[in-house]
């Protein structure tokens, strides 16, 4: 009984000598790439970088104890982040109180509703979403955090809290604003990124334009010159409360919060599903479920954004052997660490890397042969068109229920 509570128990029961040595190296190998992403996904929300360090730190502690997988590695993702920005950004000033309020009252509505779901035995009725609509909400989902961050790249500000239409349009008409000496800076940490991306480096990518960008800021002051950084990091831990629950904010707040603890689920399944390919270990839908409910809950308490299973850092803790959820704790350790005493390393850290890696990441969510409608009927091609226009014209929520909608007529209707 103890060790289905507790799956990390049950892991630890025929844990060996050399797998201590396997769970440290997948650690370290996930947050070389965690530190990186963690900064960028807390500002592709809307955030200071410190609160991508938390949302790092406590949900993955909850998930390696409690969680089934061995390698999935729970944190900040981009899907949730730019969802939470999009949401919250309009009915909130970015960076005031209030928004800070309705982001972490929106991580415990995403942990409760996931664990009421776990008790409801919901977590097998996510199939019923149809693909299609998944497919043409996640594209545009990456063209909106493409478009995001285009703002970093080029030094140039739009209303980006507009859906993805409205907002192109307004950065055409701020194009005459673009700063030249960014974007040419910009090009060159994509060219760094791409060479070392593409060549037998034994570090990460992300590494290599993290490190080159914060020396040559550094060393030619570039921050001084008008390329934005990300600055001073607080090295302090957030304090232990309940998020409040704003009732008036509710009709906004809890549609957006049923979106991500969804999606969330489905991507963090989606992955556990790909590492247990060769493993074939058995993982109860629920339990997942449960256990996601579960770090968002504690999450919220500690300033924490809505968290899902990612996909390259569980593909990195996997290929790097990971044998059991201590590697998701000496992974929480080691970025403990870093927030403790080495985040003024950061404070030259040019925000046109972090948005790099944001865009890549984004980039390889688009399918190409989902566009061209390969392997689809011409009435899903028709139902995956209209989520992706619906999503980019009028917002994600309102296209991703107009997909749900129209496929649930349309199988009335047959």
């Amino acid at each position: 009984m103890f060790r289905e509570m507790i799956p990390l128990a049950n892991q630890l029961s025929t844990y060996q000598k050399n797998d201590l040595m396997k769970d440290l190296y997948a650690a370290i190998m996930v947050s070389s790439l965690l530190v990186p992403q963690s900064m960028a996904y807390a500002i592709l929300a809307g955030l200071p970088a410190v609160y991508g360090f938390y949302t790092a730190i406590f949900p993955l502690l909850i998930y390696g104890i409690f969680g089934a997988s061995r390698q999935l590695s729970v944190g900040p993702v981009a899907v949730l982040s730019i969802m939470v920005f999009s949401t919250i950004s309009v009915i909130a000033p970015i960076g005031s109180p209030l928004y800070l309020q309705l982001i972490f009252m929106t991580t415990l509505l995403v942990g409760l509703l996931q664990m009421i779901l776990s008790v409801c035995r919901a977590g097998s009725l996510i199939r019923f979403i149809p693909p299609q609509v998944m497919s043409g909400f996640t594209i545009a989902l990456a063209l909106t955090i493409i478009l995001n961050q285009l703002q970093y790249i080029g030094n140039v500000p739009f209303n980006k809290e507009l859906p993805f239409l409205l907002a192109s349009i307004d950065l055409i008409r701020s194009i005459n604003s673009i700063d030249l000496a960014t974007v040419l800076f910009s090009f060159f940490l994509f060219i760094i990124y791409f060479i070392t991306r593409h060549t037998n480096s034994k570090l990460p990518a992300t590494i290599w334009i993290i490190v080159i960008g914060l020396l040559v800021t550094y060393l030619l002051s570039f921050d001084t010159k008008g390329l934005v950084v990300v600055g001073d990091i607080p090295n302090t831990l957030p304090p232990y409360t309940l998020p409040s629950v704003l009732v008036e904010y509710l009709p906004i707040i809890l549609p957006l919060a049923g979106m991500l603890a969804l999606i969330g689920y489905m991507e963090s399944v989606a992955m556990i599903n790909h590492l247990n390919r060769k493993k074939h270990e058995k993982i109860k839908p629920n339990q997942e479920l449960f256990t996601l409910g579960l770090a968002n809950t504690v999450g919220s308490c500690l300033c924490c954004l809505p968290v899902a299973g990612a996909f390259s850092r569980s593909a990195v803790n996997a290929d790097a052997g990971a044998k059991s959820g201590l590697a998701s704790l000496f992974t929480a350790a080691f970025l403990l660490i870093i927030l403790l005493f080495f985040t003024k390393v950061f404070a030259y850290l040019p925000m046109a890397a972090l948005a790099i890696i944001i865009i890549v990441a984004a980039v390889r969510l688009i399918d190409v042969n989902i566009l061209r409608g390969r392997g689809m009927s011409r009435g899903g091609y028709r139902l995956f068109g209209i989520t992706l226009i619906s999503c980019v014209a009028f917002g994600l929520i309102e296209g991703f229920l107009t997909g749900v909608i129209l496929a649930w007529v349309f199988r009335e209707g047959k």
